[in-house]
């Protein structure tokens, strides 16, 4: 609870933040279950993208390409 004045409503008047702070909580949550997703996803093509660098190199090695 925050004393109502800051937010322009009359001083008797508290404000609940409870809902506000569990919103922001859950978006952070989210974001970094987001973040943690799309940085597996970064490292799966960038392990991908290894291997077919070595696979071109070992055709060209190999069959003369």
């Amino acid at each position: 609870m925050i004393p109502s004045t800051q937010a322009g409503i009359p001083p008797d008047q508290l404000l609940d933040l409870t809902a506000v702070r569990l919103q922001k909580v859950t978006e952070i949550s989210q974001l970094r279950s987001l973040t943690a997703q799309l940085e597996r996803e970064v490292s799966d093509l960038e392990e991908e993208r290894r291997k077919l660098k070595w696979e071109l190199k070992f055709r060209a090695k190999y069959h003369g390409q």
